[in-house]
């Protein structure tokens, strides 16, 4: 049994890694910000409301799960922004926010859990939750394309630092998955929200828009993530690995 810390908990990718850790016996701290509540989580993980776009929030997550499960083996930092904007529509509050996020979040974490782990001499485990945009951009992604490049080379950089002090990092890299964050609508400029049927039929036409684009025919789901994120933590060879688990869609052509 590990005592792991999972950010961006409360729902999607970092939700189902809660459930397939807590599953297998582990204890978890899931770290979200929770303004919808808690109480799904807390039936199976001790949550930790934080905001970590802020630099305090982040700089704190390691020692307050600490206060709550004692010492932590690994880390899944699952939290993320994404918001997508042509690039004329792009101000320096949302390059903030994302990298804020997406990015110095991390890294303060990343930063703190190898302090612990140096000073215990004890081995650790981190995943980081990346994206095929980080390899392969789409159009009205350079943001978080941006961040997400960050994060697969910071994942390497980190890799290469670390793994002397047994502390493992690579990143798991989904394509589309199903998520409440891809169902949102992708507006065009000056759209309204389409309400009731109408907008539940336009999330379905974006959704099979997506399935269309993996040569496997459907997108990717977030249990099926999760799996991956389990493997990465625990394959004692796996240094620096970006696990592409995106049904073909950066293979090449369908």
């Amino acid at each position: 049994m590990s005592n792991v810390i999972v950010t961006g908990a409360s729902r999607g990718i970092g939700f189902a890694t809660v459930e397939a850790l807590a599953g297998r016996g582990d204890r978890v701290v899931a770290i979200a910000r929770f303004d919808r509540g808690s109480e799904h989580v807390a039936k199976i993980a001790e949550p930790l409301a934080l905001d970590l776009s802020s630099t305090a929030d982040a700089e704190r997550a390691l020692e307050a799960s600490e206060a709550m499960i004692g010492r932590c083996d690994a880390m899944v930092l699952a939290a993320g922004v994404a918001e997508h904007a042509p690039i004329e529509d792009v101000d320096a509050a949302r390059i903030d926010r994302h990298f804020a996020i997406n990015v110095r979040a991390p890294l303060l974490m990343c930063r703190d859990f190898a302090k612990r782990c140096k000073a215990r001499g004890a081995p650790g485990s981190i995943v980081m939750v990346a994206s095929t945009l980080g390899i392969a951009p789409a159009k009205r992604t350079s943001v978080y394309a941006a961040t997400k490049g960050a994060v697969i080379a910071m994942t390497k950089a980190l890799a290469v630092e670390l793994a002397p002090i047994g502390v493992r990092v690579n990143a798991i890299a989904p394509g589309v998955v199903d998520t409440e964050m891809t169902r949102a609508l992708r507006l065009e400029r000056g759209e309204a929200m389409p309400m009731g049927h109408e907008r539940a039929r336009r999330e379905d036409e974006q959704m099979a828009a997506f399935a269309r684009m993996h040569p496997i025919g459907r997108v990717g789901s977030a249990g099926n993530v999760a799996a991956g994120i389990l493997y990465l933590l625990d394959a004692q060879d796996a240094v620096g690995t970006v696990l592409v688990l995106d049904g073909g869609l950066t293979a090449g052509s369908a």
